[in-house]
């Protein structure tokens, strides 16, 4: 599997990515709340309050008007913006998730070849190294016991072969079981050694 370093596609995960969208949306909607009645409070309040002169309260009037026809738009266009925006720039977070999964994917089904590669602005570009360093080691010894057990099969195969024909002696079929028995003790090194620890 390769990843093209342009993503294409904004949506890589619609269900994370509509979810941070919608609370991004919520925190702005209350933003905007505590904010609109901070700025229409004082207004109101003249307005409201029959004691003052009318010249205050028709002022007070026309600020209103006026903060309805300019700034609410604004603020509301600015919320709604803002949204949008935050749900584009999700994919510079679940774009890379959605590139660990699919990685996860093919290493599960046996393909060790491949690598994350994020691109250059993607967050988690710290745990892109440190997953591909993980791939690189389980890798490597993926390698060494397939050549471990490749070595075995390939010692058996000998030990068969002189025992049929019988040529082969005491000291070398002991000398072959001791090559085998090393290189089982590879294997268990390499694969069980971290769960040994664990019991331990």
């Amino acid at each position: 599997m390769k990843y093209k370093d342009k993503r294409k596609k904004i949506i890589v995960d619609m269900s994370s990515q509509s979810k941070y969208a919608i609370m991004v949306f919520a925190y702005l909607m209350i933003y905007s709340l505590v904010v609109n009645v901070l700025v229409y409070l004082p207004t109101v309040s003249v307005l409201e309050n029959e004691n003052l002169p009318l010249e205050s309260r028709i002022a007070a009037s026309k600020e209103f008007f006026f903060l309805e026809s300019r700034y609410l738009p604004i603020a509301v266009l600015v919320m709604v913006v803002m949204s949008l925006h935050s749900f584009r720039i999700t994919h510079r977070f679940f774009g890379p998730i959605y590139r660990f999964k699919e990685t996860i994917k093919e290493i599960a089904e046996g393909n060790l070849d491949i690598r994350v590669k994020l691109r250059k602005n993607d967050y988690l570009k710290d745990v892109e190294s440190v997953f591909n360093s993980m791939i690189d080691v389980i890798s490597a010894r993926f390698r060494d016991v397939f050549t471990s057990n490749l070595k075995c099969r390939l010692i058996i195969a000998e030990i068969m072969q002189g025992a049929d024909k019988g040529t082969i002696s005491k000291e070398q079929m002991n000398e072959k079981l001791q090559n085998i028995k090393e290189q089982l003790e590879i294997v268990e090194r390499l694969t069980g050694s971290s769960v040994n620890n664990k019991k331990e």
